[in-house]
C-alpha cells in the first residue's frame, strides 16, 4: 500500500482492532476483497496468533460495496457479534465482533468515525518528516508480504540502503542540508518504484523497500537505477551542489528456508549485503549471497 492508498482507506468498509493481538490496537483493516479469512492459520488474511482462535475460524463475505456477511466456519470457541453467538450474520455499522480475546469494530463505508482512526493510523505508520512509512509499519508489512509470498508462491525482494558518509555531510554542511539530502533521496526513489512497492524509513539515513512479485535480479536492476540517479544528480542547497551517493543491499525470499523468523532473516541478509557494499568502497549495489551467511 502506498501513501495515497493509506489516505483513501476510508473509501472501504473496515474493521478497527479494539482489543487483542492483531498488529496494533486501533489498526484499520480495509475490507476490499470478496472473501476475507480470519483465524490462527498461516494462510489466513487476518491472522490471530492465539490458541483460543481456530486455524480457520471465520469468513467475511462481501455482498456489495457496503455489506458483509460474517460466517463462523465451525470454530471451536465460537464468534460473537455484540456479545451474542453467531453462525452467519449480516454486519451492521458499529457492530463489535469478538473472536478469541480480540475485539473488532465494523465500520461501514465512509463512516465519519473512520477519519479519527485514519489520523491514528497515519500517526502510527508514517514518518512525518519525509512522508514515507516508518520502521514499525515496515516490520508489520514485511511479515505480511512473506506470508503472501509463501501462500501464492511468488517472488519477494528486499532492499536496504543508506546515504554514504552522512555524518560527514551533516558536519560539513549542517543538519538542514542533511534534511535536504534525505528528501532528495526520497523523491528520487518514489519516481522509480511501483505503487505495489513499500518504501520506508528504517532509521536516520537508512531506508528499506519491500518489492512483492520481484526476483533478486529484478530488484538489483531497480536498485542500480536508483543508485546511479542519486550519484549523478547532486543536491542543490543554498547555492551549493552537494554530491550524494548511496549503498544498497539486496536480497530475496528463498522459499526453501524454514527459519522461525523469516522477517529477521531477510533483514539480516539485506543488511549483510549493505555492509559488503560499504566495505567495498560505497556507492554500489551488492546482492546477498549464501557465502555471506557466516556474517549474519
Amino acid at each position: 500500500m502506498n501513501i495515497d492508498e493509506l489516505e483513501n482507506a476510508t473509501q472501504h468498509p473496515c474493521l478497527i482492532v479494539l482489543k487483542g493481538s492483531v498488529a496494533d490496537l486501533r489498526t484499520l483493516i480495509r475490507l476490499d476483497r470478496n472473501l476475507i479469512s480470519i483465524g490462527r492459520g498461516d494462510a489466513m488474511d487476518i491472522q490471530i496468533p492465539e490458541i483460543a482462535v481456530s486455524r480457520n475460524h471465520a469468513l467475511l463475505q462481501r455482498l456489495n460495496a457496503n455489506q458483509f456477511l460474517l460466517i463462523d466456519t465451525n470454530s471451536s470457541n465460537g464468534t460473537l457479534v455484540n456479545n451474542k453467538p453467531v453462525t452467519t450474520v449480516l454486519l451492521e455499522d458499529q457492530d463489535v465482533i469478538a473472536i478469541g480475546n480480540n475485539l473488532f469494530k465494523f465500520l461501514a463505508q465512509n463512516n465519519p468515525e473512520q477519519a479519527h482512526y485514519q489520523a491514528l493510523l497515519e500517526k502510527m505508520h508514517l514518518d512525518h518528516a519525509l512522508q514515507i512509512y516508518n520502521k514499525h509499519y515496515f516490520l508489520t508489512k514485511l511479515d505480511e508480504e512473506i506470508v503472501n509470498a509463501y501462500r501464492y508462491n511468488h517472488f519477494l525482494a528486499l532492499l536496504i540502503f543508506d546515504a554514504d558518509h552522512f555524518k560527514r555531510l551533516n558536519d560539513n554542511y549542517g543538519h538542514l542540508a542533511g534534511d535536504a539530502v534525505l528528501m532528495h533521496i526520497v523523491e528520487t526513489v518514489k519516481k522509480r518504484i511501483r505503487k505495489t512497492d513499500l518504501f520506508c524509513r528504517y532509521g536516520g539515513e537508512e531506508f528499506t523497500i519491500i518489492m512483492p512479485h520481484t526476483s533478486e535480479q529484478q530488484a538489483f536492476v531497480v536498485a542500480e537505477t536508483i543508485r546511479s540517479l542519486i550519484a549523478k544528480n547532486p543536491v542543490e542547497y543554498e547555492n551549493q551542489l552537494i554530491s550524494v551517493t548511496i549503498s544498497i543491499g539486496v536480497t530475496a525470499l528463498n522459499h526453501h528456508y524454514q527459519a522461525n523468523n523469516l522477517r529477521d532473516l531477510l533483514i539480516s541478509q539485506a543488511d549483510s549485503a549493505l555492509y559488503q557494499a560499504k566495505q567495498a568502497g560505497r556507492n554500489q549495489v551488492i546482492m546477498f549471497e549464501p557465502k555471506l551467511e557466516t556474517q549474519l
